[in-house]
């Protein structure tokens, strides 16, 4: 499974091997966290996620790994079935947002957010389509 984790000033996504055929990324996804703009713990991954696949594989309700193209840009997705993820918001860098399952997702968020920097609010909301 992917791992979320700080090292310095970057955020840094580490893929299994699984993910990096899945998403068709061969290296692990290296952000500065200064481009972190927010946190976030969806009610669904699925309601977060945006656009339609570009490269990866996705299997709705199953899996959705790599790179999605919306109206305003791109996304980077690693997200398995039911289970909670995290979506990170940024600025100035080349994909939009990250949405991640991970297992604990309040604590990573609240991990993540601090370590940016920001504040961060627990609470699931609905995506792109406001608070819950």
């Amino acid at each position: 499974m992917a791992e979320l984790r700080v090292e310095g000033p970057d955020l840094v996504l580490a893929l299994g091997p699984l993910e990096r055929v899945g998403s068709f990324r061969g290296r692990d996804l290296r952000v500065p966290l200064s481009a972190v703009r927010r946190v976030r713990v969806p009610i669904s991954p699925w309601i977060a996620l945006r656009g339609w696949r570009s490269a990866g594989i996705a299997v709705p309700g199953w899996v959705a790994m790599g790179t999605r193209r919306h109206g305003e840009g791109w996304d980077f997705t690693l997200v398995r079935r039911s289970g909670p993820a995290v979506v990170i918001e940024l600025n100035g860098y080349r994909f939009d947002e990250l949405v991640v399952s991970v297992a604990d997702a309040p604590a990573t968020g609240a991990r993540l957010a601090a370590a940016a920097g920001i504040a961060f609010d627990p609470t699931p909301d609905r995506g792109p389509l406001g608070p819950a």
